[in-house]
């Protein structure tokens, strides 16, 4: 039975990550790691970012972020994000590091908001997945949040697009 609760528990990480890429296509890919209970979101710009303007970035999307928990009444000092970046020759990396306890869909939305502002046109979007679908997925992923919050499955998925399809791969086989 209890082989069964972890079965189901791994599907709903697998159902969380597929939720993100197909309501999301401008995440390149999302990763969950569910013995650090973090989720990481990660997006491709088409830009090689400068130290300096990292840093401005940086500074406003955590700014932001940190008024969007204040008016939703969380105590951002138990708030954890990270935003990282990788550069690359004409292309960089930005990764959101969140503890998955805490995250809600609202939050999500709200992170991608802010991104798509930051990084106007730069941010490369897949338009394969760049459609409306018939199915509420702020509600699912909302439940699969709940879902995995109550985990202690030590799994590690990893998440992204491949030409038209989705994959996720558990990272731990």
């Amino acid at each position: 039975m209890k082989a069964n609760k972890q079965t189901n528990k791994s599907d709903s990480s697998i159902e969380l990550l597929t939720s993100i890429l197909l309501k999301y296509p401008v995440i390149n890919t999302v990763n969950i790691n569910l013995e650090e209970r973090e989720l990481e979101i990660s997006f491709l710009i088409e830009d090689s970012i400068t130290d300096i303007n990292w840093k401005k970035e940086q500074d406003y999307l955590m700014r932001n972020f940190n008024l969007f928990n204040k008016f939703q009444k969380n105590n951002i000092n138990d708030i954890n994000l990270q935003i990282n970046r990788e550069s690359y020759s004409e292309l960089s990396k930005i990764n959101l590091v969140r503890n998955l306890n805490e995250l809600s869909q609202q939050e999500i939305d709200f992170m991608i908001k802010l991104i798509k502002e930051v990084f106007g046109e730069m941010l490369l979007e897949n338009q394969l997945h760049n459609q409306n679908f018939s199915f509420d997925l702020a509600d699912s992923i909302d439940g699969m949040l709940a879902q995995i919050e109550q985990l202690e499955y030590r799994e590690k998925y990893l998440g992204f697009r491949e030409e038209d399809r989705i994959l996720v791969f558990n990272k731990n086989k």
